[in-house]
């Protein structure tokens, strides 16, 4: 969308792509006296709810509430128990939470190491294909 003004233009531009929004303002009333500027509404944003003041709401938010709950879920799982019962609780807290898939965790995770190398290898290679392989225990880019 472009917007007109005394010997002045603006921009606004949505991209799904990238889950974000740019935008130019006519006068420089942008962050630190900028023009152009680029925001991610869905990534964090404050909005009104039943409560008092604002709720945090987006997916960077809710993906840090997600690591800071499943932190504490672990923590408490060994509340109040010895000491090797509680890290076997905290052990199974931990397990449970690679398996749910809602956060990132190493053992979760590894696949995202993969897609990296491959790219690196893609892109040494010219752009040719690069082939993630996956064996009993291993996996590997070839």
């Amino acid at each position: 969308m472009y917007c007109e003004g005394n010997d002045r233009n603006g921009m606004i531009r949505h991209d799904d792509h990238d889950r974000g929004v740019s935008y130019a303002y006519l006068e420089g009333i942008g962050p630190g006296g900028s023009h152009f500027n680029y925001v991610s509404p869905d990534f964090f944003r404050l909005v009104p709810w039943e409560g008092k003041g604002l709720r945090p709401a987006g997916y960077g938010f809710d993906s840090i509430e997600a690591i800071v709950t499943a932190a504490v879920r672990v923590e408490r799982a060994g509340a109040g128990l010895a000491e090797g019962k509680a890290l076997e609780a905290r052990r199974a807290a931990i397990r449970e939470t690679d398996q749910s898939g809602i956060i990132a965790t190493p053992a979760n995770s590894s696949i995202n190491e993969l897609v990296v190398e491959a790219a690196r290898k893609s892109i040494l290679a010219d752009g040719q294909p690069a082939r993630i392989t996956y064996a009993a225990a291993t996996a590997c880019v070839e």
